[in-house]
């Protein structure tokens, strides 16, 4: 009898063994880490880049197996179009790479996720001030920082040994009258039909907004201006400091020294424009058509200084672009996990991102991934310039403005209409500015 009672005994524990067994193992397997899907969006769609990106994917994933991550990319030009139609889809990128510019506008339709406090932490230890500032809206920053490039003036050196003219430096910047001297020296006209041959600067026509908009800002705080109030009740771009960059421009105009056939990249590779305000981007553009030594044939100098400048010291602006993380996002811990993954540096080598930015002619906005290579930066005739006036002070970001691309396409509009002759530099500045205030009213 006690036997049997002890296999009854044993019988009953082995059921419960199995229960437990079986119950635990369907715990841990809902517990167990499933597959997720993230989707990445970017506008780095050329070959080489795309490569670049997958790489980062493949290392994160090989840390984080039961994640993917499908990357997504448009062309600049449809970026912007491309988030916009991703949300009110309801199908939003759990990361996207843009413009801060754009900024205001994703925070205040709730798109964008508020970085918990490590992320905050990272940014502010690790990141330039001024790209800091570009990624903080309403007084909370909202992302992190990746690209802050500043805008200079580039020229022909050899058009300048030609004509004799001696370019400006961060100690003996430019005025405005020098930059209009230099100009008469160095076009060219035929002599006989007084045709244009040679163009002594040019602008970036028909694109975006911002190949009129930032070189127009950056004469304009070298003048003493700014293009909007500090709280964004209006543009100030419409000041004698704003006219005064617009009169400088329609000097150029009215004295035949453009020709808007001229392309401005081409112009100055092809040697038909002499100068041109651009940013360090362009770097791939000129290396890749002019080859490594490009800067043997181009330099860099400080933009102008204005006359309303009351300080006399040569100023410019910077833009940035940052990585955001959707508020809609299921995963928002593991793609904020991604986003410093890629842009944190590790066992003391450039992060991703910087990696790939200082051999494109980007300047990186993580001050270690700088402090890495800023000798060396310093150094290089192309990103020297570039990189000094981020690191001294010279550049202040474009500002974080709600509805940027309406509040400043007005301006650009108008200023592309007086390069071309339709209308004249006052009118230009002055009624830009009516449409602009139109829109910062929420007309």
């Amino acid at each position: 009898m006690a036997r049997i009672m002890s296999l009854k005994l044993i019988s009953i524990i082995a059921v419960i063994i199995i229960i437990v067994g079986a119950l635990g193992y369907f715990y841990y397997a809902a517990k167990a880490p499933t597959k997720v899907t993230l989707t990445l969006l970017t506008h780095w769609g050329d070959p080489e880049f795309v490569k670049i990106q997958q790489k980062w994917i493949e290392d994160f994933e090989k840390n984080n197996p039961n994640v993917e991550i499908k990357l997504i990319t448009v062309d600049f030009m449809e970026l912007r179009t491309k988030i916009v139609s991703m949300y009110q889809a309801g199908t939003p990128p759990d990361v996207m790479h843009f413009f801060t510019a754009w900024l205001p506008e994703f925070v205040d339709a709730g798109w964008l996720d508020e970085p918990p406090q490590d992320i905050v932490a990272f940014v502010k230890e690790n990141f330039l001030d001024s790209a800091v500032k570009a990624t903080t809206y309403k007084d909370k920053i909202w992302g992190v920082p990746t690209e802050s490039n500043s805008y200079m003036l580039v020229y022909r050196k050899d058009h300048f040994k030609e004509a004799g003219i001696e370019p400006p430096t961060f100690e003996k910047p430019w005025t405005f009258n020098d930059f209009l001297k230099a100009c008469e020296k160095l076009v060219k006209k035929d002599p006989i039909t007084g045709e244009l041959k040679r163009a002594c600067f040019g602008w970036w026509l028909g694109e975006i907004n911002t190949g009129f908009v930032h070189p127009f800002a950056a004469l304009l705080v070298s003048n003493g201006g700014s293009l909007i109030a500090p709280n964004m009740s209006k543009v100030t771009y419409d000041s004698k400091e704003g006219i005064e960059v617009a009169q400088l421009w329609y000097t150029i105009i009215k004295n035949g020294w453009w020709n808007p056939k001229f392309p401005v990249a081409s112009g100055l590779v092809v040697g038909n424009v002499s100068m041109f305000i651009v940013a360090p981007w362009w770097y791939w553009i000129f290396s890749a058509q002019l080859g490594s030594n490009f800067t043997d044939v181009i330099g860099v100098a400080p933009i102008p200084v204005g006359p309303s400048n009351p300080t006399g010291k040569w100023r410019t602006v910077s833009y940035h672009w940052m990585f955001g993380v959707s508020a809609q996002s299921k995963y928002k811990d593991i793609a904020w996990r991604f986003v410093k993954f890629v842009t944190e540096q590790k066992e003391g080598n450039l992060s991703y991102i910087s990696d790939y930015f200082v051999k494109r002619g980007i300047i990186p906005s993580n001050i270690k991934d700088l402090n890495l290579v800023k000798d060396k930066l310093y150094k290089d005739p192309w990103y020297g310039p570039f990189v000094k006036a981020l690191f001294e002070g010279y550049a202040e970001p474009i500002p974080i403005v709600p509805n940027y691309e309406k509040v400043f396409t007005p301006l650009w509009k108008n200023l592309e209409d007086m390069v071309t002759g339709k209308i004249g530099p006052e009118e230009a500045i002055k009624s830009a500015a009516v449409e602009s205030n139109r829109v910062l009213r929420g007309g």
